[in-house]
């Protein structure tokens, strides 16, 4: 099945290296092609579908990650008498009935980051 991009989109040429990273800024002039605004150049080109690799956003990667693993997140962290903590932002996951806290943060990216890392480890 041939690649779908959208406007938005951060590409990566697999034929020519020096086109790091680009911008798929409009469809091209056939359903195999789109316009890509690359990063170290003026102006845009048509690019061929299968020419082109999809640079995941980093905020998808986090969010698909807090599926996976079923977690959560919050931005009102407090401690067992309800008083709001300094490092309000945390992921949280659900086991057995009640939520735990796999990290907390005074960054919501941060907080998700620390996470993945700590579960990579």
């Amino acid at each position: 099945m041939t690649q779908q991009f959208k406007f938005g989109d951060m590409v990566k040429s697999r034929m020519r290296p020096n086109k790091t990273l680009g911008l798929v800024v409009d469809a091209g002039s056939n359903q195999y092609s789109y316009i890509i605004r690359w990063a170290h150049e003026k102006g845009v080109s048509q690019e061929h579908t299968e020419s082109l690799e999809l640079i995941p956003h980093p905020d998808t990667v986090r969010l698909d990650w807090l599926a996976k693993n079923d977690c959560s997140l919050t931005e009102r962290l407090c401690d067992e008498d309800k008083d709001l903590l300094d490092t309000p932002f945390a992921v949280i996951q659900i086991q057995e009935g009640h939520f735990e806290v796999l990290v907390a943060a005074t960054n919501i990216r941060q907080a998700i980051d620390t996470a993945m890392r700590e579960k990579a480890a």
